[in-house]
């Protein structure tokens, strides 16, 4: 796939101190917009660690393509062009495509509505950095930043009047809570026979919305009250994409990479004593530190493959990271890319993620795909960005993890919650967290859910 020269670039076209509301008027202006296509926002919402923590908007891209090869290094040597072309880019890729690169056959029939890979290309898009109060820009040279154009001074519109979507229709969770079961124990029965350590099993949640439903406002309403680190929209023409992520998959900066694996998660209270309760809880589980590690191994496995010798090492373990709804088990793993490492040759190493797939990584995801009833799409694949940046010469390059990731087309939408399954798991317990998981979305969604009793399998 050929693109035009992209010419010369500046990093920085602007640079104004403003306060944190104009991350809210930017996203509310820009998704009330019936006149503005290809919009996509990535927000760190306040929440995110220092450097990344930053509201991303870009609008009308001046390249959109979508790719389902047979052949997954084609999907790869087009992202690594593009990754070339000091423009910002916005990408999606599908778990699915995960399946064709480590030569798997899945035994579901495709989603033909889900490409592996989704790129937008930019020429320019908006940077505000939540730490710094920093409004910037980035982009070419010789096109302007048109969003800051499009927003009204003068309209004092504020997040508190984006509407929240009335209930859907229907929500139907396959599968349903006995059959979930099951499969916990078949996988159990797998760990004893030496097949897999540990497999992140899914369920997806199925949504049919109202006629007039808006997904901007699922997002809108998500950011406000479920603010999560890697949360995104993106108007991805015949559907639209909006998550809740709070996993990083990777992250370049130079020749440094991390990787910020999530395996763990407690819901928060609004007592400061019961949370401090929880906290303990989640530190000291042995099945949740358990898992952590095994994913860490295996990203260190994977990162080793791409860096210099020597250079991958765990840079934290075990952390518990606060967000405003849940608590997370997060570890941090860097490496030193070795000189000629692309994007192309990151993702052929590391995707998809080893927190969302279990280890050994490929034999569980054939074990995954076995078990599970439908193909998982966008789900647990990964939401990218890259931004131009001469110094160093590589781009900035943002990946998270698709987990709490919502696909919307039509009046229908779709996505998938999951959790770790080790020898010791607690099935009614498995079950419950992946109702936690599904809360935030199904809230922005318009739904009120009940919260699970962790001691009483809910019966579904």
């Amino acid at each position: 796939m050929k693109f035009p020269d992209a010419g010369r670039r500046r990093d920085i076209i602007e640079c104004v101190s403003v306060s944190s509301a104009i991350a809210d008027k930017i996203a509310s202006e820009l998704l009330s917009r019936s006149d503005t296509s290809g919009i996509c926002i990535l927000d760190s919402c306040g929440v995110g660690p220092r450097g990344r923590n930053r509201f991303i908007a870009a609008s009308e891209p001046s390249d959109i393509f979508k790719i389902n090869s047979r052949n997954p290094l084609e999907t790869l040597a087009a992202i690594e062009e593009v990754s070339r072309l000091n423009k910002p880019v916005v990408f999606t890729l599908s778990y699915d495509f995960g399946l064709k690169l480590q030569g798997i056959t899945s035994r579901h029939e495709p989603k033909s509505s889900e490409p592996d890979l989704f790129c937008a290309v930019y020429d320019s898009a908006l940077i505000f950095d939540y730490d710094s109060g920093q409004l910037s820009s980035c982009g070419m040279e010789s096109k302007p930043v048109n969003i800051w154009h499009q927003i009204d001074p003068d309209r004092q519109r504020s997040q508190n009047e984006i509407p929240r979507n009335l209930p859907p229709e229907s929500i139907t969770p396959v599968p349903d809570g006995t059959e979930y079961l099951r499969q916990i124990e078949e996988i159990k029965e797998l760990i004893r026979d030496g097949e897999t350590y540990q497999a992140n099993l899914t369920r997806k949640f199925h949504i049919k919305f109202r006629q007039d439903f808006l997904p901007g406002n699922i997002f809108m309403y998500g950011r406000k009250h479920h603010p999560a680190a890697y949360s995104a929209f993106i108007d991805r023409g015949d559907s639209s994409v909006v998550s809740l992520s709070p996993e990083c998959f990777f992250s370049v900066r130079g020749q440094k990479i991390l990787a910020s694996p999530i395996k763990g998660t407690r819901r928060r209270t609004a007592d400061k004593t019961s949370d401090r309760d929880i906290i303990e809880d989640l530190s000291s589980s042995e099945k949740d530190r358990a898992e952590n590690i095994m994913i860490v191994d295996l990203l260190r496995n994977d990162l080793g493959r791409i860096c210099e010798f020597g250079t991958v090492r765990a840079e934290s373990l075990l952390e518990i990271e606060t967000l405003p709804t849940l608590f997370h088990l997060v570890s941090h793993i860097s490496g030193k890319l070795r000189g000629g490492a692309g994007l192309s040759d990151i993702l052929k190493a590391l995707f998809p993620c080893g927190s969302i797939t279990g280890a050994p990584k490929i034999n569980t995801m054939s074990i995954l795909d076995s078990l599970e009833l439908s193909r998982r799409g966008l789900s647990m694949g990964a939401i990218g960005l890259i931004l131009p940046n001469s110094k160093p010469r590589r781009p900035e390059i943002d990946v998270s993890v698709a987990i709490r990731t919502l696909v919307c087309q039509g009046n229908l939408g779709e996505f998938n919650v999951g959790g770790g399954i080790v020898i010791d798991s607690d099935s009614a317990a498995e079950f419950n967290e992946t109702e936690t998981k599904a809360t935030a979305l199904l809230a922005s969604c318009g739904v009120n859910f009940p919260e699970p009793d962790q001691n009483t399998l809910l019966n579904k």
